[in-house]
């Protein structure tokens, strides 16, 4: 992704107009409009207005990575604002599973929650901010009614039967790996550092990288 697609994709993540972006600039629209068709390159000093304006470093910016800082993991509501509501794609690091084109509904300082609506179900769920590399608005304009789920939220998997997802490097431990999927559990209880099965197994929660349901 050029520097133009990167100013274009974070306006647009954050609901601006060529307008209202030149504006918190101090520049002309038509300068925003050149910067994103790459006919122009902003200066050292829009460059850092740009950073500031998008929360993102000029490393991020020049190099076209949409990735959140190493200090911005876990806790960062703000940088996730933007994307509540919206049609999105996550990427997650290592060989964890993100999501591709789900609606963003509700997030916490562990999870980012999310759903997908499909022909014959619909699907919740959380993802783990901790494990979160990239997350991108989706391309696709259909438009799905979701005002009927209801809140999502950390508690709205107790009691239900999910599929949890644990932290997956079968990068560094063997293309096998370890037993990372725990499929259609009963989960009685989510805390602040542990999950608890029906079973009675407790699973740290800074092993859990996704917890998914369906209705």
């Amino acid at each position: 992704m050029n520097i133009g697609e990167q100013i274009k994709q974070l306006r647009k993540q954050r609901g601006l107009s060529q307008e209202q972006l030149a504006e918190q600039l101090m520049v002309s629209r038509a300068a925003v409009a050149k910067w994103e068709s790459n006919n122009g390159v902003p200066d050292i000093e829009n460059l850092k207005r740009l950073s500031e304006v998008f929360d993102v470093t000029i490393d991020e910016l020049v190099k076209g990575a949409c990735i959140r800082s190493a200090e911005k993991k876990c806790s960062d509501e703000s940088y996730y604002a933007p994307f509540i509501g919206k049609k999105c794609t996550v990427e997650m690091i290592d060989w964890n599973d993100g999501i591709f084109d789900s609606y963003i509904v509700n997030q916490d300082e562990m999870f980012l929650y999310y759903v997908i609506v499909e022909k014959k179900s619909t699907q919740m769920g959380a993802l783990s901010k901790h494990y979160i590399e990239r997350i991108m608005l989706s391309e696709k304009k259909d438009v799905a009614d979701i005002s009927e789920v209801g809140e999502v939220n950390k508690k709205y998997f107790v009691n239900k039967t999910v599929d949890i997802y644990l932290e997956d490097k079968k990068f560094f431990s063997g293309i096998f790996g370890k037993d990372t999927e725990l499929l259609g559990v009963g989960l009685r209880d989510i805390g602040e550092t542990y999950v608890t099965l029906v079973s009675g197994t407790e699973i740290e929660l800074k092993q859990v990288t996704k917890i998914e349901t369906s209705v």
